[in-house]
């Protein structure tokens, strides 16, 4: 009513206005400006006080109805480094080089190892298809080191009793890895790490297989392909490669472990003069005490399967390992790394135990489903579980009993794991010398009618 309205104090400016819309700036009592000295100029330049609060980056959240920065950066991760899908993808792609090399040598090996026969086509034979499957391998940090080509027959166009029959090959127990390790270790003994090239077609064919001819090879039009041995795809290959590799060991007086199949040894009547061998599909771990006694080995082996000396085992199955004088450790953190970009939790922030302390069973048991990949999750998670993450155990095998419920509350438990993972990456196993000789220690545990429905206790032992 006076026509004046109070000061307005802002940024530590005080602006004076009246009603006729004039005004008067001060700071901390000293004239600034005025709107008459401004006249004709319509941009006031005033120098504020600068706040001095530090600037930090928002906190993102988790939601699952939400989508961060990180899934749009894993989608273009994921198109900047996708797979060509057939023959025909690699003519236009940047590195077409790289992957004709890997053809090339994919058919090489083919044609060395004398895996086919061009054939006329015969009337009434059941004709498999093939196609070309291409991948990179990654070194033990996780970075693509190597393109590969590998053809492949599609087995699902065999006929039972017609092209195969048998078809179960055993491959080692991850627990038998561990043991051999660790047994390694405590002996001071040699672990090298061999690879078998193209190793199913090493295996030998009981049954008279035709194939069509594969792109990249010349054949007539009527031409097909007659498999003189085995061929990655084929219902039985696995199985093949498996008895081929078992007699070549068994010729050279080896025998196999009655407990896995695929552990190997050489007995010379003393444990570190032994050489022990454990087959997982293509992958050999050799160990022995006498440098000479492994190269020996080596040229044995290579003598009858083409072969890669990858020297000492530093990368097995995704497992990394790494060893001095004293202990060996095993580790997962690049695969864990890969779980937790796939599921947009690399930036989530760390908790410290797996599940929270009071579990909701009953929201776990309720059947409203949801559109998560809880299963996908859980399977990723029990690998790295039987692997070289026992702390997880408990956890992924109470989750894993509501996959078919599928619902909300399991999915934000799934995640609270994966923040888990996230603060411990760095976990390890760690196999040190022992002064013990050939003792086995047991712990064990049990609660007491931990779960809310049914009143069952969980025990849970470790050795």
């Amino acid at each position: 009513g006076t026509g004046e309205l109070k000061p307005v104090t802002t940024a530590g400016v005080q602006i004076l206005v009246t009603e006729t819309g004039e005004f008067t700036i001060f700071n901390k009592d000293k004239h600034i400006s005025s709107s008459t000295e401004q006249s004709g100029n319509k941009n006031v330049n005033i120098d504020l006080r600068r706040s001095e609060r530090l600037k930090t980056l928002p906190v993102v959240s988790y939601d699952e109805t939400e989508e961060d920065i990180n899934n749009y950066l894993m989608c273009a991760q994921s198109l900047n480094y996708k797979m060509p899908e057939s023959y025909s993808d690699i003519k236009n792609r940047d590195d077409r080089e790289q992957w004709e090399k890997a053809i090339n040598d994919e058919i090489n090996s083919l044609l060395i190892n004398k895996t086919w026969s061009l054939v006329t086509k015969p009337l009434h034979k059941n004709i498999v298809d093939c196609k070309w499957v291409f991948t990179i391998k990654n070194d033990i940090f996780g970075n693509p080191n190597k393109y590969k080509a590998r053809l492949v027959a599609r087995g699902f166009s065999q006929q039972h009793l017609v092209d195969y029959n048998e078809t179960f090959a055993p491959v080692a127990r991850i627990s038998t890895f561990r043991i051999l390790v660790s047994f390694a270790n405590n002996f001071s003994l040699l672990i090298h790490q061999m690879d078998v090239k193209t190793a199913f077609l090493n295996g030998l064919l009981r049954e008279e297989i035709y194939m069509r001819v594969p792109d990249g090879i010349k054949a007539k039009a009527d031409q097909v392909c007659k498999l003189n041995k085995s061929l990655y795809g084929l219902k039985q290959s696995a199985r093949c490669w498996f008895e081929r590799f078992d007699i070549v060991l068994k010729e050279h007086n080896f025998k196999s472990s009655s407990v896995d199949r695929c552990l190997y040894c050489l007995d010379k009547g003393h444990i570190r003069e032994n050489i022990y061998v454990l087959l997982y599909v293509d992958d050999l771990i050799i160990v022995t005490q006498n440098s000479v006694t492994m190269s020996n080995f080596k040229t044995y082996l290579m003598d009858k399967f083409q072969m890669v000396d990858l020297s000492e085992l530093k990368l097995f199955l995704g497992i990394r390992i790494e060893r001095n004088k004293n202990q060996i450790t095993l580790d997962q953190s690049s695969f864990l790394k890969t779980v937790l970009n796939k599921f947009g939790m690399s930036n989530c922030k760390p908790v410290c135990t797996p599940l929270p302390s009071k579990l909701n069973y009953t929201a776990l048991n309720m059947d409203e489903t949801c559109d998560k990949p809880c299963r996908n999750l859980i399977g990723c998670l029990m690998y790295a579980m039987l692997c070289t993450r026992p702390d997880l155990c408990t956890a992924v095998n109470l989750l894993s009993r509501y996959q078919n419920k599928n619902n909300k509350e399991l999915w934000q438990c799934l995640k609270r794991l994966l923040r888990y993972i996230k603060g411990s990456l760095d976990l390890r196993l760690v196999y040190k010398r022992s002064t013990y000789n050939h003792i086995v220690i047991g712990f064990v545990d049990s609660d007491w009618g931990s779960n809310e429905i049914d009143r069952k206790s969980t025990t849970g032992y470790i050795f």
